[in-house]
């Protein structure tokens, strides 16, 4: 069995969800269920350091 996930993301629509993930997992939560998001934030941004 094959996956095909494809970016439908463009310049003029960046924030799009790919196709071909239903579902995503960020520490044990689920964040991206059937392809809709949950509003669920389990994650942390991380700021790159200098030097």
């Amino acid at each position: 069995m094959t996956t095909q996930i494809f970016d439908l993301a463009t310049y003029t629509e960046p924030a799009q969800y790919s196709e071909g993930i239903d579902t995503v997992i960020v520490n044990g939560i689920i964040v991206i269920d059937k392809g809709k998001h949950t509003g669920e934030l389990p994650g942390k941004i991380l700021h790159r350091t200098k030097g």
